[in-house]
């Protein structure tokens, strides 16, 4: 079983990188490179993946728990650091 304090830093850590690359102008040339050469990921109306937190989130939150989590607790931590790292994008104003 991995600590608390582990667990807090991967939902810090995928909520700051999330909301870095989503809407930070640090990464705007990136994701507008993304968004020129992945028009296909776009449904309907809705966001470029990359631009939408909740899509992004997912996706950080996997590749956190992959760099992080020992191999056994790979699939039970990403879902729990993405619905809390999520929530806290949720509680921002």
């Amino acid at each position: 079983m991995e600590s608390g304090i582990g667990i807090l830093s991967k939902i810090f850590a995928v909520y700051i990188i999330t909301c870095v690359v989503a809407s930070s102008s640090l990464f705007g040339p990136l994701r507008e490179m993304v968004k020129r050469t992945t028009p296909w990921l776009v449904i309907g109306e809705s966001k470029h993946p990359i631009e939408c937190r909740l899509c992004l989130g997912f996706w950080v939150s996997l590749l956190v728990c992959l760099c992080t989590s020992p191999p056994e607790l790979i699939t039970i931590n990403v879902l729990p650091v993405y619905g809390a790292s999520y929530f806290l994008a949720t509680q921002e104003r």
